[in-house]
């Protein structure tokens, strides 16, 4: 059996957000911070950004962590909410736990970064646990996966296993850029928005993802939907990111399951 990687990403949905002041043409100050411009996607390349991203590797088969990398693509604005905008990368720090609990291996991931063009933001914070284990018998990988953190932006994790096929395990998403209020004091409740998802694998002889079925819920309701048969990855990742609604101004932001 083959290791799989398991991603946790915060991402803004929108082409801009943030700022306190118009952008001025004459002399490139102020305006709002560049965003994402996406929805949730199972994507690994160059144009699918986030403002933090954490995955690491698992070997299901024998309990063992691979490698964990978390890094922040660059964020670009105006300096101080108001000044000129410029390019940086946020310094993320994250933790990473894993124990074995009988015959399932389970994973606990968590970030914290801020935003580098503004000194003495919050945090966007995350944490993903995972539970896994791997039938031999029947080729299945399963899968229990609760998603939490900040209320903004939007957050997204989802399994790969190295050919091609990355299956969602969940997510969350504001209602609309105003939300960003959210990281601060008393609205900074990163506990009590969480998605939960069971999924069950079918893998192939090479390790390669074949079809998923699963149940998934949040804080609203354990059980939001339950399918009993095989779905197509596609058909899964698709049900799953179309049940979270990303928010009302982000008009272009677009699913790619």
């Amino acid at each position: 059996m083959r290791n799989y990687t398991i991603f946790l990403r915060s991402f803004a949905p929108w082409y801009e957000f943030g700022g306190v002041l118009p952008k001025s043409a004459a002399d490139s100050t102020g305006g709002q911070f560049a965003g994402d411009n996406r929805g949730f996607s199972v994507d690994d390349d160059d144009d699918t950004t986030s403002r933090v991203n954490l995955k690491f590797s698992v070997d299901v088969a024998h309990g063992v962590l691979g490698f964990t990398k978390v890094w922040c693509d660059p964020s670009f604005g105006p300096y101080l909410m108001a000044g000129p905008r410029v390019q940086d990368r946020g310094k993320p720090k994250a933790t990473v736990t894993s124990f074995k609990d009988g015959s399932d291996f389970c994973v606990s991931v968590g970030y914290g970064a801020a935003n580098p063009l503004a000194p003495g933001a919050p945090d966007i914070d995350a944490q993903g646990d995972y539970r896994l284990k791997y039938d031999s018998t029947k080729h299945e990988l399963s899968v229990q996966a609760k998603i939490s953190g900040d209320q903004f932006p939007a957050c997204e994790s989802f399994i790969d296993d190295g050919f091609g096929h990355g299956v969602f395990l969940g997510g969350f998403s504001p209602d609309n850029k105003f939300e960003i209020l959210r990281l601060y004091g008393q609205f900074n409740q990163p506990d009590s928005i969480y998605f939960e998802s069971t999924t069950t694998i079918s893998v192939g002889p090479h390790g390669a993802f074949r079809s998923v079925r699963g149940a998934w819920g949040t804080q609203l309701g354990k059980s939001l939907l339950a399918l009993g048969p095989d779905l197509s990855i596609h058909v899964w990742n698709a049900s799953i990111m179309n049940a979270i609604p990303l928010p009302s101004d982000a008009p272009a932001a677009v699913n790619a399951p």
